[in-house]
C-alpha cells in the first residue's frame, strides 16, 4: 500500500462530496488522513480510540458513526469503545457521552441485525 492511500476506499466512496470537487477532496483526505493513519508508532486500534474520543467530544456524530465502525474493524471491542465514550464524558461532559452512546448503540444494533 502506498504511503498516501487510505486503507478504507469504501469510506471515501460513501462520503457525500459534490462531484464538482470530489476528486480534489478525496486526494486531500488521502494525503492527510491516510498518511496519519498509516504511521507506525500508534496501532490502528489506538488511533480509533483517539478518533472516537475527539469526534464524540466535538459532536461530529455522523463521522463518529463511521469511526465506531472502523474501530470495531480495527479490533476494538464494544466494551473498549464504551470505555472511551465514558472517559470522554468525564472530560467533555455527559451530554457529549450520551450522544456518543446513542451512536455506538445504533452501530452495535446494526451489526447485530
Amino acid at each position: 500500500m502506498s504511503e498516501n492511500t487510505v486503507p478504507r476506499p469504501d469510506i471515501l466512496a460513501a462520503m457525500p462530496i459534490p462531484d464538482e470537487i470530489r476528486a480534489d477532496m478525496v486526494d486531500m483526505i488521502t494525503k492527510s488522513a491516510g498518511t496519519v493513519w498509516q504511521r507506525p508508532a500508534i496501532p490502528p486500534a489506538q488511533r480509533s480510540m483517539m478518533t472516537i474520543s475527539v469526534l464524540g467530544t466535538v459532536g461530529r456524530l455522523e463521522e463518529l458513526r463511521t469511526h465506531i465502525n472502523m474501530g470495531l474493524d480495527n479490533g476494538l471491542s464494544r466494551l473498549e469503545i464504551c470505555e472511551v465514550i465514558m472517559q470522554l464524558g468525564v472530560y467533555a461532559g455527559m451530554p457529549a457521552a450520551s450522544a456518543a452512546f446513542r451512536i455506538a448503540s445504533a452501530v452495535f444494533a446494526e451489526r447485530d441485525a
